[in-house]
């Protein structure tokens, strides 16, 4: 995507940090491009008499842009000196920070930096950031690409950034944009073994937002937090004392309030001598998640909804009927118990007819008599 952002730092990049182009000599601190510049913030100078040429390597730099839909767009935001710009400058630039630290790049990252707001059309703000990486043989993978795509992991399908919603289809990383996936990623469903102990977890994320999207299972945002949730949960048995019992979790159910997760873990009763129960699956999950306040540095929750159920073990000859699927039995007799209803009434009106218009007939000695004849 092209703007006075990107111009900037393309021009930058290809002038050795504003120092030359071709012949020329550059002052560094000179460019600008529609207003937009960006100070240099220290010079480092070399000792006097040093004939030790700076051979350090230029950080790699990618422009981030997406498109925050809650943030309604502000004349401040335009002006770098406004409070607000300076708050959701420094929010931004947080939310990204953390979201790197906890990437599979988190090695190179250096950091975020938010540098300018503009208005859409549609009553949104439109984001434009900087994120820098060192140049160094561990950032051998690290392209605009994998930045992309670590963006769009660690915020559900480019659907939330910390306490801000995006618009998923707006995320740019040096002009790399992903079109939309026509699946979303499956999420693996736990083996099912004969004996598996099945705990019900329930708990509240607070710095969610429901939304109608998380009433459908196959949306992007309903998929993002379950893979999340998870994957999180998979790393906090596997780092606990369950960790050769746990098998594996799925997320059955998201509802209002914040978001109510309620999830189901399995886990090898076979495996240890002390027995798998559901204070112990409790304690576990508590003690993970810092007294149940932080799920994978991610998710803030209610300290007071924890709550561990035990479910019966896992039969292989045991069919589980889903709540749909009993409701439709349910329905299904009681169509049949109408039909044989309306069947025993039509039977009854058949008879009642048949009977209705017969004759009604008497024997005498001259022979039949009929009722309504008269003999003389």
């Amino acid at each position: 995507e092209v703007n006075k952002v990107t111009v900037y730092h393309v021009f930058r990049n290809n002038t050795k940090s504003i120092s030359t182009l071709g012949t020329y000599t550059l002052d560094n601190d000179s460019l600008y491009v529609n207003g937009y510049h960006v100070p240099i913030s220290s010079t480092t100078i070399s000792p006097i008499g040093s004939t030790i040429p700076n051979v350090q390597t230029n950080p790699f730099e990618f422009n981030v842009t997406f498109i925050i839909t809650n943030l309604p767009p502000a004349a401040s935001l335009q002006s770098s000196s406004s409070a607000l710009y300076k708050s959701a400058s420094k929010l931004i630039a947080y939310q990204l920070k953390n979201l790197f630290a906890h990437s599979n790049i988190n090695r190179t990252f250096s950091v975020c930096r938010a540098l300018s707001f503009s208005p859409t059309n549609v009553g949104s703000t439109k984001v434009y950031a900087i994120c820098t990486f060192q140049n160094d043989s561990s950032a051998k993978e690290v392209n605009k690409v994998t930045v992309y795509r670590q963006i769009q992991r660690h915020t559900e399908g480019i659907s939330t950034l910390g306490t801000y919603f995006l618009d998923n289809n707006s995320l740019y990383v040096n002009g790399h944009r992903e079109s939309e996936p026509t699946t979303s990623p499956a999420i693996s469903l736990p083996a099912v073994r004969d004996g598996d102990l099945s705990f019900e977890l329930n708990f509240t994320i607070i710095n969610r937002n429901f939304t109608e999207a998380l009433n459908n299972p196959n949306s992007p945002q309903y998929r993002g937090i379950a893979a999340n949730v998870t994957r999180m949960l998979t790393g906090l048995f596997k780092k606990s004392s369950l960790k050769n019992n746990y098998r594996n979790n799925r997320v059955i159910r998201l509802r209002s309030g914040s978001v109510e997760v309620t999830s189901r873990c399995y886990f090898n009763p076979n495996i240890g001598n002390e027995p798998v129960t559901a204070e112990r699956v409790r304690t576990e999950f508590a003690t993970g998640t810092s007294k149940t306040s932080l799920l994978g540095n991610v998710y803030m929750l209610r300290n007071d909804s924890l709550t561990v159920e035990a479910k019966e073990p896992i039969s292989p000859s045991k069919i589980e009927i889903p709540y749909w699927g009993i409701i439709l039995i349910v329905l299904g007799v009681l169509l049949v118990l109408l039909l044989l209803f309306l069947l025993g009434l039509l039977i009854a009106f058949c008879l009642k007819r048949k009977n209705h218009a017969s004759y009604d007939v008497m024997q005498n000695p001259s022979g039949f008599y009929f009722l309504h004849q008269k003999f003389y």
